[in-house]
């Protein structure tokens, strides 16, 4: 069968009977008519916005926006001829039955699961699952499909309609916003978490609070119904629609983690959720007063241990100062202070009697800190005397305690091996710290004090013979380094340009400040001298202080040694005593077998006693007694003696059958 016949201009395609068993589905939504052609099923409206259409495309630019030119369409709203088109299209989709109006259905379920905020109702016909008209919602669980059309037709022209609400708003109101309700209705009666503490942290008596409740309290009873504060007590929040229903049938519950009420405590040693609502950190309403206080102090002080927090912070304790004090409503670029300056910063170095006197003890209450560190420079004419530096313990990186024994090594003739001779020691510290200038009153003293740490690796000339000498200092650093003297190697500076610098411009009295950077970075390197004999722990020497020098190491070292210390030469008399032992005949004889019977002969000790008894026989003899050599002065190890069997250590007398 031909289309229509063999002569058709194929202007007249017929629609509908497009759907099974007959029937028109009434698409294409928009059927555009050929031009210059007659379309019955066209108003003359939508013949005239075709014809514009295709007069603004004809050479497909789209320009300057989709459709084309903007054109006026009422008001201040303005939409172009494509969006007019899909104006027309989505508003046949949405009366087309059953899509159109189960699309609807579901942008209003979909609507219904946001949740609860502080914005303003709305009268809403909602019908579809509900099938209630004129329910009262917030305006942001709404939706109408006038708004969707509304922002079809205003697309790309930078316009946006509110998708949701139930009337298309171009413009909302800003005192209809979330933000400006929030802000500007802020009260303690309407606060969403004034009331959440009112209402869940406090112990109301029963499972569920009372409208009395909310008034006694003085709630509104409004705002608490609008924010849907569950009314059981074991639960935060329960209202209608929301994220926990399903395309708006059901409730959001959101349900407590744990019971807060008052009496149900699960620790003594934590607040209950009701002290934790009666909590105050405002005294008033001036910004520049806080109120801290100890919570430890509400608690039971047989449970919890208490100080007094305000007398032993830190602040109070060392006197380090808050840079961020603001207990001053203005100040202006040289304002001095008190409460925000370091006391050691600012302590300048000082001259003192270091043999009756520390450091500490000198400068007074303003050198505490967490960890004592101070220089000492010890003065080459008067050796009691001294100089304090003492700095705040920003100590910066590791400390390096370096003890490296000096050997000498040598070798034999005919041996291979390495073999050392102990010739010293040597001991070298290195650490570094930070200066950290955090108020104007501080940069002076702590320059000052730098400057002469700087200068104690420079040479001081004696005021007699005008000759070179060292500087003597004692360091501290905690009680690991407590006052030993020593040298510094080496004072290295680094200007940290990472942070600030004071500047200085002369706008206003700078004769305290200089053009410096806030912090500094210092290196040093130190080498100790002992003022105690340095020597190897032993049983005889169980304490030598070679670190901790205040004694914190001494003690009572326990032992299983049973035998007395012995000097060599006591050493070498046992050993002539058990020689002589074995090869006297009134010795014991308990070996049987066969076996060498002669013993070497004893070594003789010409040395001690036995050469005090040479010269008194011949007090004229010129010829000097030589001490018979020991085996341990050549280097070797004692020989052992073997008879019929039985091992005699010569040093540590016998045991049978071995040694």
């Amino acid at each position: 069968m031909p289309l229509i016949d063999f002569k058709t201009d194929l202007k007249s395609l017929r629609y509908g009977s497009d759907k099974p068993n007959g029937g028109s589905s009434s698409q294409p939504y928009i059927q555009s008519p050929i031009p210059d052609s007659f379309n019955p099923n066209l108003s003359n409206e939508a013949v005239a916005l075709f014809n514009s259409y295709y007069e603004t495309n004809r050479t497909s630019l789209d320009f300057p926006i989709r459709g084309g030119r903007i054109v006026e369409v009422g008001g201040n709203i303005y939409s172009t001829p494509s969006n007019d088109i899909d104006r027309i299209r989505i508003q046949n989709f949405l009366k087309d039955s059953p899509r159109g109006t189960t699309f609807i259905q579901k942008q209003k379920g979909l609507q219904l699961t946001n949740p609860n905020t502080q914005v303003p109702n709305t009268i809403q016909n909602v019908g579809g699952f509900f099938n209630v008209d004129n329910q009262v919602l917030p305006v942001t669980r709404t939706y109408n499909p006038a708004n969707t059309i509304a922002q079809v037709a205003a697309q790309g022209t930078g316009a946006h309609f509110n998708r949701h609400g139930n009337s298309p708003t171009l413009y909302e109101s800003p005192q209809t916003t979330y933000g400006y309700i929030v802000a500007n209705n802020n009260t303690p009666s309407k606060n969403r978490l004034t009331i959440l503490t009112y209402l869940k942290l406090r112990d109301v008596g029963n499972a569920q609070f009372k409208v009395d409740d909310i008034l006694n309290g003085g709630l509104s009873l409004q705002s608490v119904n609008s924010l849907g504060i569950a009314v059981a007590q074991n639960q935060i929040l329960n209202y209608q629609g929301g994220p926990g229903s399903n395309y708006g049938i059901g409730s959001t519950i959101i349900r407590r983690a744990t019971s807060t009420v008052a009496a149900k405590v699960y620790s003594q040693a934590a607040f209950t959720y009701s002290q934790i609502a009666d909590q105050d950190t405002r005294t008033g309403n001036d910004p520049n007063k806080t109120y801290i206080q100890d919570f430890r102090a509400q608690l039971d002080s047989s449970v919890v241990a208490q100080s007094d927090y305000f007398n032993y912070s830190m602040e109070r304790r060392l006197n380090i100062g808050n840079p961020g004090e603001n207990s001053y409503p203005k100040v202006v670029y040289n304002s001095i202070i008190p409460p925000a300056i370091d006391k050691l910063n600012a302590l300048d170095y000082f001259y003192y009697d270091s043999k009756k006197n520390t450091p500490w003890q000198a400068g007074g209450e303003d050198t505490g800190d967490i960890i004592k560190f101070a220089f000492e420079c010890m003065s080459n004419d008067v050796p009691d005397n001294a100089i304090g530096l003492v700095f705040r313990a920003f100590l910066d990186g590791a400390i390096q305690d370096n003890n490296t024994a000096e050997l000498s090594s040598f070798k034999y003739l005919g041996r291979g091996e390495t073999f050392k001779t102990y010739q010293g020691f040597t001991r070298d510290i290195s650490f570094a710290f930070k200066l950290l200038v955090q108020s104007r009153s501080e940069m002076r003293p702590l320059y000052r004090k730098l400057n002469h740490l700087i200068s104690q690796v420079y040479p001081d000339y004696s005021p007699v013979s005008n000759f070179m000498r060292g500087n003597v200092v004692r360091l501290t650093i905690g009680d690991y380094l407590y006052r030993v003297p020593g040298f510094l190697n080496n004072v290295n500076v680094t200007l940290n340009t990472d942070v600030g610098w004071e500047i200085a411009l002369n706008e206003y009295d700078d004769s305290d400040v200089a053009q410096a950077p806030f912090v500094v970075n210092i290196s040093c390197g130190f080498s100790p001298i002992l003022d105690i004999l340095p020597r190897r722990e032993n049983f005889a020497n169980p304490y030598i202080p070679l670190i901790m020098n205040d004694g914190f190491l001494k003690g009572n070292v326990d032992s299983d040694l049973t035998t007395t210390i012995r000097t060599p030469l006591q050493q070498e008399e046992t050993i002539q005593q058990e020689r002589r032992a074995i090869t006297t005949p009134s010795a014991p004889t308990t070996f049987n077998g066969t076996g060498p019977q002669a013993l070497p002969p004893p070594i003789t000790n010409a040395g001690g006693s036995n050469k005090k008894q040479a010269r008194k026989s011949n007090p004229k003899a010129t010829t000097p007694v030589t001490p018979a050599l020991k085996f341990a002065d050549l280097g070797f190890v004692q020989p052992k003696v073997i008879q019929d069997n039985t091992t005699y250590n010569v040093g540590k007398g016998y045991k049978s059958g071995g040694f």
